[in-house]
């Protein structure tokens, strides 16, 4: 799945720039809003530009019901019932993506500018203090909208709102496990990226390579946090994989039947 993933990334080379692809998939399937930029970077885009980010906002938020639905049932996942999670969550997913949208909108147009000038005038030491809450914030914002994605897919809701306050329950019943999970990914989701932009990007060849590194690691954070919710509300009989059965499994005992 990541690799195909990957190659559909790929394909909008001539029409946007590598950040620009990633920070589609950043609020479609969640993860670290590590390539989402300021105001100012999306205005100097043509008018062509952001009409191809936002219909491609919309294919990822789109297969995000498909793919946590893969993930969360942990076994092979046709294509008919793979688009039909996507197609049924489609809705509720565009709705919560609309509110993402809308919060990270305030952090960086009020918020980070707000704290830039406040820290021109700061110490060093000051100056780490308050974008390390910037940080936090982001990394809050995050985890809230990655576990509301994961309850309006598994649990068929149709509330954006509904599925927020569902995921501040759940945070809140299992805050160590989750936060340390968050915070695992989000290191290794830092490393990597860190890697793909220096020095200069690195050779042209190794672009998709660390791209489908980015979009594994996202997927298995999305896995993660799938699986800490199953043991968090005791659903892993109806998500986890199914048992092996002959013959469509060949690793099945027959002699077991």
């Amino acid at each position: 799945m990541a690799l195909l993933l990957t190659a559909f990334t790929a394909l909008l080379t001539p029409a946007l720039e590598l950040r620009d692809r990633m920070a589609a998939v950043d609020f479609g399937i969640g993860g670290f809003p590590f390539n989402i930029s300021n105001r100012d970077y999306y205005l100097a885009l043509s008018g062509a530009q952001v009409a191809t980010l936002a219909f491609l906002f919309l294919i990822w938020v789109f297969l995000s019901g498909g793919i946590i639905d893969r993930l969360a049932r942990d076994t092979r996942s046709s294509s008919r019932r793979f688009f039909a999670a996507s197609g049924a969550c489609f809705g509720p997913l565009v709705r919560l993506a609309l509110l993402a949208f809308g919060t990270y909108a305030i952090v960086l147009i009020w918020i980070e500018p707000a704290l830039a000038r406040l820290s021109g005038r700061l110490d060093a030491p000051a100056r780490m203090t308050l974008f390390g809450a910037l940080a936090l914030l982001l990394f809050l914002i995050a985890l809230l909208f990655d576990y509301a994605r994961l309850r309006i897919v598994i649990e068929d809701r149709r509330s954006a709102i509904g599925a927020i306050a569902a995921s501040l329950r759940l945070i809140g019943a299992q805050p160590g496990r989750i936060v340390a999970a968050q915070a695992a990914f989000w290191l290794l989701l830092v490393l990597w990226i860190t890697v793909r932009a220096w020095p200069d990007g690195g050779p042209a060849w190794l672009a998709h390579p660390l791209v489908a590194g980015e979009i594994l690691l996202k997927l298995a954070l999305m896995a993660t946090q799938a699986s800490i919710y199953q043991q968090a509300l005791a659903s892993a009989g109806w998500v986890a994989r199914e048992d092996p059965r002959w013959p469509d499994e060949p690793s099945a005992d027959p002699a077991a039947l």
